[in-house]
């Protein structure tokens, strides 16, 4: 259970497990998913006819791991819930790995069943917490590589400024980078 603010990179760490795993494993099956998209997937595939709720069950119970993103969607969402929760208990009694993030701890969760909440402290909680400056000049760095051609262009006292100056999340640092990197080539700078 991987939870924190907005912006810290749950999804991409999630994702850097999913892809973890199959390098380990081609065979493994990792389905990705997000809370809104099992939503959907759920009605879609109930409202039709009955056919359908078995490619809905065949697609998630076949999981060797499931990733679930931003769990907290599920809120309010009863029906939806209770299937996810069939789904994990499902998966659970079948030894397979459940990956799910979310951007408060399971116990904060509102108007989510407890029985789920509680199932998500049952393994591994991870809290992600903002990166420190040393991290965030790691990150820009990295960043400017992938934007620039030679990244030694930005001198560290660029880098030093921004990552000073925008701590919230990686979102927002990689908007500075970029809008520093785009006023430097307009003006020529």
């Amino acid at each position: 259970y991987l939870f924190g603010d907005v912006g810290l990179g749950k999804t991409h760490l999630m994702m850097a497990i999913g892809h973890y795993i199959l390098d380990k494993n081609i065979n493994a099956n990792v389905v990705y998913t997000s809370a809104q998209q099992f939503t959907e997937d759920f009605f879609l595939n109930t409202r039709k006819d009955s056919s359908n709720i078995e490619f809905f069950y065949n697609k998630y119970r076949q999981a060797d791991i499931l990733v679930v993103d931003d769990i907290q969607f599920l809120a309010n969402k009863n029906t939806t819930q209770e299937e996810f929760f069939k789904l994990f208990e499902y998966l659970h009694e079948h030894n397979k790995q459940i990956i799910i993030t979310s951007d408060r701890r399971a116990d904060e969760l509102e108007n989510i069943m407890k029985r789920l909440t509680s199932r998500f402290s049952w393994g591994i909680t991870v809290d992600i917490k903002k990166p420190d400056l040393e991290l965030r000049k790691q990150i820009l760095k990295k960043k400017i590589s992938f934007i620039l051609t030679d990244p030694n262009v930005v001198s560290d006292k660029a880098l030093e400024y921004i990552a000073v100056n925008f701590d919230n999340n990686v979102r927002e640092l990689e908007g500075a980078i970029r809008r520093f990197v785009n006023y430097c080539v307009a003006f020529g700078i």
